[in-house]
């Protein structure tokens, strides 16, 4: 049977398979039978990055601007549009905002949308008035950086019946927090993902006030399975009161720092009851603050995973893994510690007293491998190791080499996946010969 003949939904499902945008344009190339089935999951996503404020690389960075106007029925397939920054220049939409608009106003398939905080433009209004008549817009993440004229828009605009489901707000100015209770009890039946990230420099400076304001917006939003709170300057224990609005959370990520956590601040019956909570992520920029964290508090939930985030190469105390196994030993599956370095006794505890543990991202001490080989053994549960060392090491540090990767699927028979860096080894494929496959 020729390529060309072969159904419809058949194609639809291979190509589906296809991830890379070089792939699926070679595949467009084939024939017009290919080209028709490919093409849409081609341009499903588009990310463009507008040109720098002195006009550098133009017409090559609105190259796909032009292909939707040259061709505006693929205009139909984006489903996701990102509008990203340079990360070399400034990056403004000024001299292409009208093309842009032109195509979002005919992408009826949007599903979701962003723009980046980094840009030079804040959010213009216009596109914020096409985004309001896509019917099948779910995602929304843009900056809370403004104008006026903006926050007014989001303000007035509702979207209650447009049956969002996630917002995320980067850097959100005073006048935007401000709107944002009555912008929020618009999304009470629909919401149910939300993040706001830190407020822009200057922008905090009342505590009290800034707690407040998120209650009055998380009361409006109880149907909230997912939160990301980076808004470290909100006390932890007001933080914690601030989650017994939203009692259906399964996922929760909260931002600490030094100043937020105060002992005597609160007693330990202050804690919410969460009783869905599965996926909690702690980021931190010091292991005081975790430590303070779980000394205060611990979730009493069948948590499923913990990711504790630092924002540089500390060594986590082995009294701190304790008092985390003392907690969710039973019922933990994943342990991702960005960041974060532990002893090769901690390890050994998490891999033990892990009875769930499928997966477990920490950093591999390579030049020692032969203690963490042991750790591992210690486990019969574990599936996918993530050596988190490429990321963490300041200095060159070698890849894995094959003898490697052999000694620690052989020290654990349970293990199938290893992955460090951009590399990723398959027990059965590496078995038979494969060596690595690169994402």
């Amino acid at each position: 049977m020729r390529a060309d003949n072969l159904n419809y939904d058949v194609l639809v499902i291979i190509f589906s398979y296809f991830t890379k945008i070089r792939d699926l344009a070679n595949v467009c190339l084939v024939s017009k039978t290919w080209n028709g089935v490919a093409e849409a999951f081609l341009y499903r996503t588009v990310n463009f990055v507008p040109p720098g404020l002195g006009g550098g690389q133009y017409s090559k960075r609105t190259s796909v601007l032009k292909t939707f106007g040259r061709r505006p029925r693929l205009v139909k397939h984006i489903h996701h549009f990102n509008i990203l920054s340079s990360s070399y220049e400034d990056s403004t939409l000024r001299g292409c905002l009208s093309e842009l608009l032109w195509i979002i106003d005919r992408a009826d398939n949007l599903a979701s949308f962003s723009y980046s905080p980094h840009l030079a433009d804040p959010l213009p209004s216009q596109l914020i008035l096409s985004l309001k008549a896509k019917t099948y817009l779910r995602d929304l993440d843009i900056p809370g950086t403004s104008d006026e004229k903006t926050v007014q828009v989001l303000q007035t605009l509702g979207w209650g019946e447009q049956n969002l489901r996630s917002l995320s707000l980067s850097g959100p100015t005073w006048t935007t927090l401000h709107h944002l209770p009555d912008w929020t009890s618009n999304l009470t039946q629909s919401l149910r993902s939300f993040t706001v990230k830190e407020p822009i420099t200057g922008t905090t400076v009342m505590p009290s006030r800034d707690a407040g304001l998120m209650d009055s917006v998380l009361l409006h939003l109880p149907n909230l399975t997912n939160l990301v709170l980076r808004y470290s300057s909100i006390p932890y224990w007001h933080q914690l009161s601030l989650l017994s609005r939203v009692p259906l959370l399964e996922h929760l990520t909260l931002a600490l720092s030094q100043h937020c956590i105060s002992v005597s601040e609160a007693p330990l019956a202050s804690v919410p009851q969460l009783p869905g909570l599965q996926h909690l992520t702690l980021e931190v920029r010091d292991t005081i603050v975790l430590r303070s964290v779980f000394q205060l508090s611990v979730f009493k939930v069948p948590l499923h995973s913990l990711t504790l985030k630092l924002h540089s190469a500390l060594r986590i105390d082995e009294d701190l893994i304790s008092t985390v196994m003392n907690a969710y030993s039973a019922t933990l599956q994943r342990f991702n510690l960005d960041k974060g370095v532990v002893s090769d006794s901690a390890t050994r505890e998490i891999l033990s007293r892990g009875k769930a543990l499928v997966q477990i991202a920490f950093n591999l001490d390579i030049k020692n491998l032969e203690n963490s080989a042991k750790a591992l053994s210690l486990s019969d549960t574990l599936r996918t190791l993530i050596d988190t060392s490429p990321s963490v090491m300041t200095n060159v540090q070698r890849h894995l080499r094959a003898d490697d990767v052999r000694v620690i699927f052989d020290s654990c028979p349970s293990l199938s996946t290893i992955t460090s860096g951009k590399r990723t080894w398959r027990r059965e494929a590496f078995y038979n010969g494969t060596r690595f496959t690169s994402s």
